[in-house]
């Protein structure tokens, strides 16, 4: 449960800093809303290329928003790190 709510704080935290709107969870993931399903698939696949895995959540009448789960810190920051890079090179609006 530590582990968890720790993830949660940094996922969220880190999202926030790079001006994404994230949805507070109680789960082992947070949600984070974007302007359009495309740009769900876009960020998906990028991060796929990097070996990073994201869930889009079009299965559960979301198709525009993105299932982030909580790791261990390294993992969590590699995922920052590889959303930072996506957002700044494509200008990726936020919801």
């Amino acid at each position: 449960l530590e582990v968890n709510a720790r993830g949660l704080r940094l996922l969220s935290q880190g999202l926030k800093e790079l001006g994404f709107t994230v949805v507070q969870s109680q789960a082992n993931f947070v949600m984070v809303p974007l302007a359009s399903e495309d740009q769900v698939n876009r960020i998906t696949l990028e991060l796929l290329k990097k070996g990073v895995i994201v869930r889009p959540l079009k299965a559960f009448g979301l198709p525009h928003c993105l299932r982030v789960s909580t790791g261990t810190n390294e993992e969590t920051q590699t995922f920052l790190d590889e959303i930072s890079k996506i957002a700044m090179k494509e200008e990726i609006c936020h919801s």
